[in-house]
């Protein structure tokens, strides 16, 4: 099948099967010259071949779906194989249901740059009109869900805290990082938070919530996720959920770029539109899941509060922001002492997991990001980000207060 190249990264436009087999990361062995680059980034060994040989993503059943290999081609010889852009051009066209967008909070901050906006460019309002101005009749933001997984989080880290020699809670907004907990380290599940990732909440919100308040069936809904990696591709395939449940179809932020240019629009030049009245309002704490270190401050601010009575109380959790491979901080929570840690980028999940089987209670919060650079530099994002450089210790955009 014919590709076509979106942002710099090649697509076939195969609409992915309903199947937990689907996969859509490839190698081109016409255009790969063996320089292992795409094995030196991916952080589970589902790369094969030989220095100056063709390479093949030879374990599909271990790629967790990160797409740093994607991003990382020298020679674009890493594709994607399937994309809903079809299917949700089709449904846009059709008006059949309600298409409902629902942007991922890294989304807002990456988009803008594949219009010529500066790094980092804010586009929230700009984002939500131009997907109304491509047909989507609503756009629920995952930043609500965000909001609701970080309480989620919160609770469980309080429940675990009152039990002597509980298991840390590890967090799973991060797909890539559930499926290599999945595939890796299975008798370390228990220690996985049972909230799903938040783009998962909110398309299960969007079919129940959602569609009460609209007075709608969940059939009437057709979710669309915009998200900053292929694992949240993966994601709802390998649970083989029932459509109706959760997300239908899932694109890329580039692939969102490359719908909105198609019809026209300037992004940089569109006015701002306000949030939806049904699902679009958020917290500060939400936006925070785009970077590293982002979704373990979420769930603490929320815990300290809860534990408090007062967010006037909460602590600062800025020593958990930033571009470190690892950071450890211990903060106090009434008279709670927690340990957390953040580790940024899954080449070094290994050693982190290493540590805690070593000692089961030496954390009782770890965050898990696969993409060094956390979503921000997600393998779906239009391009790797100029903003890395904007997040040195916390002190950027991506932190509000």
């Amino acid at each position: 099948m014919a590709r076509t190249e979106i942002e710099g990264i090649f697509y076939e436009l195969h609409v992915p099967e309903r199947s937990p087999g689907a996969v859509f990361l490839r190698i081109d062995a016409s255009r790969c010259i063996g320089c292992d680059t795409c094995q030196r980034y991916c952080p589970a060994d589902a790369i094969t071949g030989s220095s100056g040989k063709p390479h093949a993503i030879a374990f599909p059943a271990a790629c967790i779906g990160c797409g740093q290999c994607l991003v990382h081609c020298p020679e674009s010889a890493v594709f994607e194989e399937r994309s809903w852009l079809a299917e949700v051009v089709g449904e846009l066209n059709a008006r059949r249901r309600l298409c409902v967008a629902m942007p991922s909070p890294s989304v807002r901050y990456t988009l803008g740059e594949a219009f010529g906006m500066p790094p980092g460019s804010v586009t929230t309002g700009r984002l939500r009109a131009a997907l109304l101005m491509l047909g989507f009749s609503h756009c629920w933001d995952v930043e609500f869900a965000a909001d609701a997984a970080a309480c989620a989080m919160g609770r469980e880290l309080l429940r675990r805290m009152r039990v002597p020699g509980a298991p840390p809670l590890f967090t799973s907004s991060c797909p890539a990082w559930v499926k290599y907990c999945e595939t890796f380290h299975p008798d370390l599940l228990p220690c996985l938070s049972l909230c799903p990732p938040p783009e998962a909440l909110c398309a299960a919100m969007a079919k129940t919530l959602c569609a009460e308040r609209m007075g709608r069936a969940a059939k009437d809904i057709w979710a669309v996720l915009i998200a900053p990696c292929a694992a949240h591709k993966q994601y709802p395939l390998l649970r083989g959920g029932d459509p109706a449940a959760g997300m239908d179809a899932v694109l890329d932020a580039r692939e969102l770029a490359w719908l909105i240019k198609k019809a026209g629009i300037d992004l940089a030049h569109v006015p701002e539109q306000g949030p939806d009245p049904v699902m679009g309002g958020s917290s500060g704490a939400a936006t925070l899941f785009s970077a590293p270190g982002g979704a373990a401050e979420a769930i603490l601010r929320f815990a300290a509060a809860e534990q408090s009575g007062s967010s006037a109380a909460t602590p600062d959790f800025v020593p958990l922001r930033g571009m470190a491979d690892v950071r450890e901080a211990s903060f106090s929570l009434g008279a709670k002492e927690v340990r957390a840690a953040v580790v940024n980028g899954a080449k070094h999940f290994p050693a982190m997991l290493g540590k805690i089987r070593s000692n089961m209670s030496r954390y009782q919060l770890v965050e898990f990001t696969a993409c060094p650079g956390g979503c921000l530099c997600g393998g779906g994002q239009p391009v790797m980000p100029a903003a890395k450089s904007l997040f040195d210790d916390g002190d950027s955009p991506f932190f509000p207060s």
